[in-house]
């Protein structure tokens, strides 16, 4: 009978190498697109806010009036509030919460 020889040794570390590579690069990429959209996701969360703050003031304002200039406080956040109003008639509501601005015009 004769013997067979076969030697593995370099071979398994070599593909081991390759693999735990290749295992990195996809969680590399992973990473850096998760971490893109998790900040995609707070800047949309931001402006939701602003918007449904925005909303809630103006039903507010058109159902029981109030004041033209406000300081609203949500979820730790300080946010104003302005409405521009010429002649009885709303040309411009503006929010900002210091980094973002938001605004309706009426032309």
């Amino acid at each position: 009978m004769s013997k067979k020889s076969i030697s593995y040794k370099g071979y398994i570390l070599l593909e081991g190498l390759i693999s735990l590579g290749i295992i990195g690069i996809i969680v590399g990429i992973f990473m850096s697109s998760s971490t893109f959209l998790l900040s995609k996701k707070a800047k949309a969360t931001d402006e939701l806010t602003l918007h449904r703050i925005l909303y809630e003031e103006m039903k507010g304002y058109e159902t029981y009036g109030g004041a033209m200039q406000k300081k609203i406080e949500h979820n730790g956040r300080t946010y104003s509030f302005y409405i521009h109003k010429t002649k009885d008639k709303i040309d411009k509501v503006v929010i900002t919460d210091g980094e973002e601005q938001f605004f309706l015009e009426q032309k």
